[in-house]
């Protein structure tokens, strides 16, 4: 056995923290798990094709919403809607956005301010605000929906690009904290 010296042998220090005890992965796992859902940071995703010019940040729904935004999508199923499950990806990314931002100079900046020209106050979000900022041609009275399809480029693979982004902010929210009330 070799001895040890206390002058270099921190475990025998007087003061001196105890060794942490080796962590198993379900304990790294559910430090992870707390942290994201603590943390509860907005989601910055890039829209398909834009890059970092378009950065839209969501949040994470609440039950209410959830269910509201479910109920919607069962009337839709029931009324035999082919798109019910598409449409309702886009409420749920539609009511989840706090705003769209781009990057300049390294740092996101909300788009209403990087484009003055605007004239908006307040956050970008699917709106007339978001078409105008990219030159959407409109209807008198565009729905949520259509723009945020037109922002996705309305191509033949838009429902693609549309169920890969709401994959990834399901994920994120799947991720957040979650009440035991609202445990399933």
């Amino acid at each position: 056995m070799e001895a040890h010296d206390a002058m270099t042998d921190p475990a025998l220090d007087e003061g001196a923290a105890p060794a942490e005890a080796p962590r198993s992965l379900a304990d790294e796992l559910e430090a992870d798990r707390k942290s994201m859902a603590s943390e509860r940071v907005p989601l910055e995703l890039e829209l398909p094709g834009y890059g970092s010019k378009l950065v839209a940040k969501y949040r994470v729904l609440d039950g209410d919403e959830l269910e509201k935004l479910s109920e919607r999508q069962r009337k839709m199923s029931l009324s035999h809607d082919k798109k019910a499950v598409l449409k309702s990806m886009c409420d749920t990314i539609i009511a989840a956005c706090v705003g769209f931002f781009t990057t300049r100079d390294g740092d996101l900046v909300p788009l209403e301010d990087a484009m003055p020209e605007l004239g908006v106050e307040g956050p970008i979000r699917y709106d007339r605000n978001l078409a105008r900022a990219l030159r959407i041609e409109m209807d008198e009275n565009p729905t949520a929906r259509s723009i945020l399809v037109d922002a996705f480029g309305n191509g033949e693979n838009v429902e693609l690009l549309i169920l890969a982004h709401y994959r990834d902010l399901d994920q994120w929210m799947g991720a957040a904290n979650v009440t035991d009330d609202q445990r399933l």
